[in-house]
């Protein structure tokens, strides 16, 4: 989705989900009850979650094509389908499409908490003579060499280093990219080194390896920039364009000010190193605080999609 042409997992979820909405005259509880008596009809929504569910696998393989520039349509499209169908479709896999965030945050700390599992004990399997023995055997002594190169490299990054997997995989876990509109992207380009798409993704890398502070600093300058450049919104400082956009009732209805100001005033705690702002940052666990600043990446994605 870097260029203007939607990509095959975009057209495949558009027509499915026109479809399913023809089939029930746009209401989702009818949609709820055909899929329990006709068996076309679920067959069709089962594609449907699933088409929905390969959008986010593409995603994490390919962010930069998923991030920006994106059809508007489909960004209306799918947050509609989140919004009111998701709920209705079939369970195709267990987690709920949008279980709330402390839910969420403890399945993903779960499933982190396995991988990372997984993956000590392979390091542990590899490291026993009895296996090294058996890969030199079967493999060759330069793939056992390389085995251990690849594992002190991995135990250097955890240890000395510092590196912390699980909350890595949890964090990522907790946030997707905000899809930019075509019409955002023209504007600021999305190769371009300082571009709005490049920003947002780098706040989203900072919380994801652990610099909370750093990407919530990246999420007021580009708060600033969608108030002043997209909503219009006035004034020499952000909370001038703030108190310009609630007057004016710029944002979308669905955005509540007080998130807008909520965020704001959580990055102005960093920018300004200031204790007295609420919220307290410094006095979170880690699961309060990824909890917050998961939340205010949902404030400042809805901000960036639903801009004219």
């Amino acid at each position: 989705m870097s260029e203007d042409k939607d990509s095959p997992e975009v057209v495949e979820f558009l027509s499915l989900f026109a479809q399913a909405k023809r089939r029930c005259n746009s209401n989702p509880q009818h949609l709820g009850a055909l899929i329990q008596s006709d068996d076309d009809v679920r067959k069709l929504c089962s594609e449907l979650a699933f088409a929905h569910e390969m959008i986010f696998v593409a995603e994490d393989q390919e962010r930069e094509k998923f991030s920006s520039p994106v059809n508007p349509l489909f960004i209306k499209a799918l947050r509609e389908y989140e919004a009111r169908y998701a709920a209705v479709m079939p369970r195709l896999f267990e987690s709920d499409p949008e279980p709330p965030l402390m839910t969420l945050w403890r399945q993903c700390d779960d499933d982190a908490a396995q991988g990372v599992q997984d993956l000590e004990s392979l390091v542990y399997l590899s490291r026993s003579s009895g296996v090294s023995s058996r890969l030199s055997e079967c493999f060759g002594r330069t793939l056992v060499d390389e085995l251990d190169s690849g594992i002190e490299a991995w135990e250097y990054l955890t240890g000395t280093v510092g590196f912390d997997p699980r909350g890595a995989i949890r964090r990522r876990c907790l946030i997707r990219l905000a899809l930019v509109p075509r019409s955002m992207a023209s504007r600021f380009g999305n190769q371009a080194k300082y571009s709005l798409a490049k920003n947002l993704q780098q706040a989203h890398e900072a919380f994801i390896f652990g610099a909370t502070l750093a990407a919530l600093a990246l999420m007021r300058s580009i708060l600033e920039v969608v108030l002043r450049d997209f909503y219009k919104a006035s004034g020499e400082k952000l909370d001038h364009m703030i108190r310009d956009a609630e007057e004016r009732e710029l944002l979308p209805g669905d955005l509540s000010f007080f998130d807008v100001r909520r965020l704001k005033r959580t990055a102005d705690k960093v920018v300004h190193l200031d204790r007295k702002i609420s919220p307290p940052l410094l006095d979170y666990d880690d699961e309060k605080l990824e909890r917050e600043i998961a939340r205010l990446f949902g404030v400042l994605h809805r901000l960036i999609e639903q801009a004219a």
